[in-house]
């Protein structure tokens, strides 16, 4: 569907986002008699076409729905005077109960996301804490086996200096070793893990915000 937005109030920044965002929908162009219209600035910006002469944007061979935001019975009249078989005409009233229906939407959208992002937010923190309670049991868990690979050594020591009578000792201080370096093995991974799961923690936290950004209102906007 091929559009021609007449009109350039704040009423047309809703429907030309919306529009936009529908890849079956293309905006012809959008016109408006005040070149400093909201409309028209926001067009510029977005590389849609602007005319400050609606008949352009009417006469367009591209252009099928036009739809009319202004209200004005002779800007409708002339509308209506131009019109060609295969055109269609949506009035002010009809266009402003649309962009009514889009504005709620866009506001229960952006309330959702809040407390989507609030509750999203609470986890991840929760998560952080949990974290770093991880880290700190992990130093204390990495100092505690540090101790024992230290006593399995000496141990060895001992065994080997008692000779024959010290090969029972030796053989215990062997699989204390062996536990040691087990334990150690799997604190690698388990530490591993944890690393991984603080770079995790920050891509949550930049997904958040993320959420935020694009269901952000920037106002309530205003009917012309």
């Amino acid at each position: 569907m091929n559009i021609a937005i007449i009109g350039a109030g704040n009423a047309s920044l809703t429907l030309m986002d919306y529009f936009l965002s529908n890849a079956n929908i293309e905006i012809v162009g959008i016109a408006d008699i005040k070149e400093d219209a909201p409309g028209i600035t926001r067009a510029t910006e977005l590389g849609v076409p602007t005319t400050t002469r609606m008949e352009t944007l009417i006469e367009n061979p591209k252009t099928q729905l036009i739809i009319e935001l202004t209200g004005n019975q002779k800007v409708q009249q002339t509308i209506s005077k131009l019109l060609r078989r295969n055109q269609q005409i949506m009035t002010a009233e009809a266009a402003r109960l649309m962009y009514a229906m889009i504005r709620d939407q866009k506001q229960k959208d952006a309330s959702n996301a809040e407390k989507l992002s609030g509750e999203f937010q609470a986890l991840a923190e929760r998560l952080n804490s949990a974290a770093g309670s991880t880290d700190a049991s992990l130093k204390e868990v990495d100092g505690i086996l540090r101790s024992m690979k230290i006593l399995a050594v000496n141990a060895g020591i001992e065994a080997v200096r008692a000779g024959e009578f010290g090969k029972p000792f030796g053989v215990v201080a062997d699989e204390m070793k062996k536990l040691v370096e087990t334990a150690g093995t799997a604190l690698q991974s388990t530490t591993q893990a944890s690393q991984e799961t603080h770079s995790t923690l920050k891509d949550l936290f930049s997904a958040e915000k993320k959420i935020t950004e694009i269901f952000q209102l920037d106002g309530q906007p205003k009917t012309e």
